[in-house]
């Protein structure tokens, strides 16, 4: 991770250049539409890099509670953010799954070759 500027403007992971001023993540110059949920989701992934994230804490980062039950709103989330950012969503190499524990947001990939 990379932050760039004195201000902080832009944190860069690899070729992910997230923009703090105004919410988006872009890449090569093109804007990808993420929802404030989603930004929440990987702003709070990409903060703890290369650590499993539980889905409660992503709940509690993302909603500010936890929701009891078997909810999945937080795979649907983590599927959109994939579609958008992944070079193969179905083979996800930055934000991947732990079965049976959460998601890992990975530093150890390239998104375009």
């Amino acid at each position: 991770m990379s932050k760039k500027g004195s201000n902080e403007e832009e944190i860069n992971f690899n070729e992910l250049p997230i923009k703090l001023t105004n919410y988006s993540l872009q890449h090569n110059d093109k804007t990808l539409g993420l929802t404030p949920k989603e930004y929440k989701l990987l702003m709070y992934l990409a903060s703890h890099p290369n650590q499993v994230i539980s889905r409660e804490q992503l709940l509690q980062s993302a909603w500010g509670y936890d929701i009891s039950g078997t909810s999945r709103i937080i795979d649907i989330h983590i599927s959109h953010i994939r579609d958008k950012i992944e070079k193969d969503p179905g083979n996800p190499q930055i934000i991947k799954t732990i079965r049976g524990f959460g998601y890992l947001f990975s530093t150890d990939y390239r998104i375009y070759e």
